[in-house]
């Protein structure tokens, strides 16, 4: 630092385990305490090493190759007598504006699913047990092949889902998303006062549920059909019934077929990254439940 160089210190003397902010230890203030110059602190933050410490798995989900997405973000110069806290206050500011900014290159949720359904190939995706086994071709198929039909039924924004945490749950959500639509799960646990709430705050006007779980919710005491008279009601059930087999084989070998850029120009267009992707209601015990964008 005396020469006139830059030295480049990491106060917190570790690799993060959890990607959090350690505690920042003082052998930097030493190390300045001895320079005979009139140095400057420029706070930095980092982050997307290689030698993250994060797990394998994450590491290979976020793979892209021999790309690496890695964020350095500096701050404006600090005094070198700036006391510890306020250093670490500093730096945490720039891991959130960072973060910001590196969350508006981000892909919409549906294209980010389509690029992970092309990188994994026709391997499993989904399993429950009403259901039989999705691979990542067979789920995106179906989530494209409900989607056209919800377009031809909903033209609202908001979408209404009554569904269990399912396959047919999940790929209702993606289809909805899919279809450049506002994903609403509306929440079975709630009171009825509740419930109808949401309806309305949301501007729900179609509801895509489930014959056999309204009847899992009926068998609990949970009667929703006085709550739903107001909407119009679309069975999963019926839906794909009525999609015919050779277009759901046409659009399997479609997806297999086509790269992902192709496939998010056919089949999700109109999709918008800046648009609300999604609106959470919670159980409303404290009065009427306020929904989360």
């Amino acid at each position: 630092m005396d020469n006139g160089e830059v030295v480049c210190l990491f106060p917190e003397g570790m690799i993060s385990h959890n990607g959090h902010l350690a505690d920042f230890r003082r052998g930097y203030e030493r190390a300045i305490e001895m320079t005979e110059t009139d140095v400057v602190i420029l706070p930095f933050y980092l982050r997307g090493s290689q030698f993250s410490l994060s797990s394998e798995n994450f590491k290979r989900l976020r793979s892209g190759g021999t790309r690496r997405d890695i964020i350095v973000a500096f701050g404006l110069p600090l005094p070198k007598d700036i006391d510890v806290s306020t250093l670490k206050r500093r730096v945490f500011d720039l891991s959130i504006s960072s973060w910001q900014s590196y969350a508006e290159t981000l892909p919409s949720i549906q294209h980010a699913w389509i690029d992970t359904v092309k990188k994994q190939g026709d391997t499993l995706s989904i399993a429950d047990t009403v259901s039989q086994p999705l691979s990542t071709y067979k789920a995106l198929t179906g989530a494209i092949a409900l989607s056209k039909k919800m377009n031809r039924i909903s033209s609202e924004k908001n979408i209404g889902l009554l569904l269990s945490t399912s396959a047919g749950g999940m790929l209702a959500n993606m289809a909805v998303l899919l279809s450049g639509k506002t994903v609403v799960n509306l929440n079975y646990t709630a009171s009825l006062d509740a419930f109808t709430s949401s309806l309305e705050q949301a501007n729900i006007e179609t509801v895509y549920t489930s014959k056999r779980f309204l009847t899992k919710l009926a068998q609990r005491g949970l009667d929703f059909e006085s709550a739903l008279s107001s909407c119009r009601v679309i069975y999963l059930e019926e839906l794909k019934g009525s999609i015919p087999k050779w277009k759901i084989l046409a659009t399997l070998l479609t997806v297999k077929m086509l790269p992902a850029w192709c496939l998010k120009l056919l089949y999700s267009n109109s999709c918008d990254k800046q648009a609300t992707a999604a609106i959470l209601f919670p159980s409303g015990s404290e009065g009427a439940p306020k929904g989360i964008r």
